[in-house]
């Protein structure tokens, strides 16, 4: 495939290609800024809780999973 234009940018390209290009730049800081705080937050959800820290049961759910009777749910309407 061949171009039509040099491979050198012209003199009214170089602005446009300048921001492009800084533009550029600064997405990349951004994405790795954002990458960077989300190491963090995966760390802190991989992380488990000491039972010792934790409160009380009382007056929570079990950790046991229990079902729903299906019986005592509203139908839907369609």
């Amino acid at each position: 495939m061949t171009r039509s234009s040099s491979a050198a940018p012209s003199g009214e390209d170089s602005p446009n290609l300048a921001t492009v290009l800084e533009t550029n730049k600064r997405a990349a800081e951004t994405v790795q800024e954002v990458a960077e705080d989300l190491s963090v937050i995966h760390a802190v959800l991989d992380s488990e809780v000491p039972k010792e820290t934790l409160p009380p049961m009382s007056g929570r759910p079990s950790s046991k999973r229990t079902c729903l009777k299906t019986s005592s749910r509203r139908p839907t309407k369609s």
